[in-house]
């Protein structure tokens, strides 16, 4: 759910004005947002295979059904916006450039957050080397 100020901020003008309820720019919004939600639950795959470990220490890649999972979920939500059939039928319409920044900025956020939560369950003593 970090997309909906990320998001919101720079293309909408939140929180001086209220979001959009209608129209071309919920629109944006809710596409925006799901695919913020798509890039989250990738990058909490990989956070969620070890409580104390960081993915970082046991290797992002070395999972290859989660990678080929990610993968073909990445290929999905591409679709989903690119392949006019596709996005006709969902209602979807591409986003640009611009609007994949904060969807990408996001999943950082939760990696960053979990890092941290996971340094601390792991104690002083893990952190001292």
């Amino acid at each position: 759910m970090a997309m909906l100020p990320l998001g919101a901020a720079p293309f909408f003008g939140w929180p001086g004005r209220s979001l959009p309820a209608s129209g071309a720019g919920q629109e944006l919004l809710s596409r925006m947002v799901f695919a913020a939600i798509v890039a989250m639950q990738m990058a909490d795959a990989f956070e969620c295979r070890s409580n104390p470990a960081s993915p970082f220490s046991i290797g992002p890649l070395s999972n290859r059904l989660l990678v080929g999972a990610v993968g073909v979920e990445v290929l999905m939500l591409l679709a989903f916006v690119y392949v006019p059939p596709v996005a006709a039928v969902l209602g979807q319409q591409p986003l640009d450039a611009a609007q994949w920044l904060p969807i990408l900025i996001a999943p950082w956020i939760l990696i960053a957050a979990e890092e941290a939560r996971k340094a601390i369950v792991r104690g002083p003593r893990a952190r001292l080397g």
